[in-house]
């Protein structure tokens, strides 16, 4: 997040809340119009009824100027404020102090902008306590001790604040080359609390070093410590183990990759991701300390599908209990995708490392995020916002269903029979496409699961009638898409475990294993996708189902989910061939594992 206005120093506050109208102006900081009556949060106090702090020196004026603390008046008096020029005990120091009829308490210089405008400031999202979320304006505390000289502004006033975060109790501002740190605790405070000692929980300012300019964009939390992303460059933030402290903290250079522009780098578990640009096309990066050291290098976890990702990559979403990460392509010049990758560690060995491509027919994904197993997506259809969600546990069973069903947008229904007409209504939360829509009855012994033909089916709307009596159970509904899964060129292994990348490998079949698996096709290709052939034989299809012969589940208007392994035939030169696992039914299908039988020859010397 960029604040583009950059932020500023105030008077003081008209009054002692941001706000206040109702509609008109209401009072607001330094004269500035308060809106609508949106009141700020207030850190430690009740949102809208305490109200910001106010320049703590306003209307005073500076009483007077001692050398040393005992020159000060022997009778305190009630306000009025004195500046000591210090000694050289204090390492002359000036500060200031103001009277309060009893003691001196440490003060700030009179006729100073002490105030941070909160208007050009990052707002805060506030849960209340009715459940509701408010958005406003947050109270900056004021500058309460020294001037210019000895407590200067925070390095981010008047400079655009490009990215916020929060870390080891502290909340973070991106400035220019720099990060600025709050208060330990006081998300708040930004200025030092006294000019007579450095305290390790005030405020900090740290800047990255480098020969080149390297506005920081980006920070990303994780393990021990941060990342920090410039368009060109990566930095690491660690701490010792005095914490997060003005002599801890320190800033190197790590990499140096060109980041994708306006795509936030994401914590994922002890890695952090980002998408870099290379060669017209989008690369994943996966950066990781290495026991508690700065790596200088990141692992390329597109390296094995160059060019797969277009540019346009415009969120990066991490769901780390589920190995996976989506990529939302709202930037892009087909927003319906996303991009998926799924990986495996077996300790320090990725075992797994997949990619796939997921589109969503007439949509475009806005954003998202990872929740609890499921994948939240803002996605747009027909110029309306829908919120819509992909469970991607894999034991997610649609409702009143014993199995899996391959549908987006998928919903539950009870239709409405009349029998004047012999039809049955359904009433949709959507528009479905005509097209795509597929409806499903529920699995019971008087009614087994199957499709209701599409001939039967008219949709108006959201108003889709079908004909006969389909309110008997409840029917999952929703619009059809193909999945497909391409398997990589096969090698043989040496006896060592290492691939055989010479010579030539002819495979002659393919055997498959799946469980609970009505349908599937197996498409081998033996030329290739853009092989010349005008041949259609030469592309081979092969329809799988779970149905056998002298099996129970042999029954008319039966669905088998069967288990097991089939065969098929390649034939073909595994450098070329091309061999793709289908499924374009609602009905789920699961593949275990597939081996494969050939014959190999060493290239000749």
């Amino acid at each position: 997040m960029a604040i583009t206005n950059p932020s500023g120093l105030d008077d003081g506050y008209n009054n002692d809340t941001v706000g206040g109208g109702s509609g008109a102006a209401g009072n607001s900081p330094g004269g500035n119009t308060g809106g609508s009556g949106t009141t700020p949060y207030v850190p430690g106090g009740t949102n809208g009824l305490t109200g910001c702090k106010q320049n703590p020196a306003a209307g005073e004026t500076l009483a007077g100027t001692v050398q040393r603390y005992e020159n000060l008046p022997e009778t305190v008096p009630s306000g009025g404020v004195y500046q000591v020029m210090g000694s050289v005990e204090s390492n002359f120091t000036s500060y200031y102090v103001r009277g309060d009829g009893t003691t001196w308490n440490e003060a700030v210089r009179p006729g100073l902008k002490n105030l941070i405008d909160p208007l050009t400031m990052p707002h805060a999202l506030v849960r209340k306590a009715d459940g509701t979320f408010e958005f406003a304006p947050f109270c900056w505390k004021p500058r309460q001790v020294g001037d210019t000289v000895t407590n200067p502004a925070p390095f981010f006033i008047g400079r655009p604040i490009r990215d916020v975060f929060f870390y080891q109790n502290r909340l973070g501002f991106l400035t220019d080359e720099s990060v600025v740190f709050s208060a330990a605790g006081d998300y708040g405070e930004f200025w030092r609390r006294t000019v007579l000692d450095y305290i390790d929980s005030d405020p900090i300012t740290v800047s990255a070093t480098s020969n080149d300019v390297a506005l920081l964009d980006f920070a990303a939390t994780f393990n021990d410590g941060i990342v920090l992303f410039s368009g060109q460059k990566q930095f690491s933030l660690s701490n010792g183990e005095a914490g997060t402290t003005a002599t801890s903290l320190e800033i190197n250079p790590v990499t140096s990759y060109k980041l994708a522009q306006g795509v936030r780098p994401v914590p994922n578990g002890e890695t952090v991701i980002f998408a870099t640009e290379q060669g017209g096309y989008t690369a994943i990066q996966e950066y990781t300390r290495l026991d508690g050291r700065d790596a200088t290098d990141a692992a390329e976890i597109t390296a094995h599908v160059p060019g797969f990702i277009p540019q346009g990559v415009s969120k990066i979403i991490p769901a780390p209990e589920l190995n996976t990460i989506a990529l939302v392509m709202a930037n892009s010049d087909n927003p319906e995708r996303l991009y998926i990758y799924q990986y495996y560690w077996d300790g320090d060995r990725k075992i797994i490392s997949a990619w796939r491509r997921w589109s969503l027919a007439g949509a475009q994904v806005l954003s998202g995020t990872a929740v609890d197993g499921k994948l939240l997506l803002v996605v747009r259809r027909n110029n309306k916002a829908y919120l819509e969600s992909i469970d991607l546990q894999p034991t997610a069973v649609s409702e009143a269903q014993e199995h899996l069903i391959y549908l987006d947008r998928q919903v539950t229904l009870s239709g409405v029979y009349d029998a004047e007409t012999d039809t049955t209504t359904f009433t949709f939360p959507y528009e479905p496409e005509p097209s795509l829509l597929r409806m499903v009855r529920t699995l019971g012994d008087a009614y087994p699961e199957s499709i209701i033909q599409g001939a039967s089916i008219t949709v108006d709307g959201s108003t889709v009638t079908v004909a006969g009596d389909e309110s008997h159970a409840s029917v999952t509904a929703g619009e059809a898409y193909k999945t497909a899964m391409r398997f990589s060129q096969q090698f043989p292994l040496d006896y060592q475990g290492k691939p055989l990348t010479s010579g030539r490998l002819q495979l002659r079949t393919f055997m498959v294993t799946f469980v609970d698996t009505p349908f599937f096709t197996a498409e081998v290709q033996p030329y290739g996708l853009y092989a010349n052939i005008a041949d259609e034989d030469k592309r081979h299809v092969y329809q799988i189902t779970g149905q056998r012969l002298g099996e129970a589940q042999m029954l008319t208007g039966s669905l088998s989910y069967y288990s097991g392994s089939q065969p098929f035939s390649v034939e073909a030169d595994a450098s070329q061939a091309l061999i793709t696992l289908i499924n374009d039914t609602p009905f789920s299908s699961f593949f275990v594992s597939a081996e494969w039988e050939g014959l190999y020859y060493s290239r000749a010397r």
